[in-house]
């Protein structure tokens, strides 16, 4: 709740995402932060639309950490099926 308050998300991981410097906890972190907006009810998509043109990098990186073979990267998949979800209920 004060990472939500603070803006955490919109303030600092986003505004400062670049897929080069993305490392998994970087993923997690994003991926967190979007699942504990929508449980709180908070709209997650409005801090995407302000900067839409690194959405598709972001999610192509989220997709590789899913699907690497590295035990690292195992703990992303467990969000990114609510990530997808959400953006399901958003586009629909």
């Amino acid at each position: 709740m004060v990472l939500e308050f603070s803006q955490y998300l919109e303030r600092y991981l986003w505004k400062h995402f670049t897929p080069e410097r993305a490392c998994p906890a970087y993923l997690v972190s994003v991926v967190l932060m979007v699942n504990e907006k929508w449980r709180q009810g908070v709209p997650p998509w409005q801090v995407f639309e302000k900067c839409p043109e690194a959405f598709p990098q972001f999610m192509h990186l989220v997709m590789d950490a899913c699907t690497s073979e590295h035990k690292a990267c195992l703990h992303v998949c467990a969000y990114v099926c609510c990530l997808f979800v959400y953006l399901f209920v958003y586009l629909c």
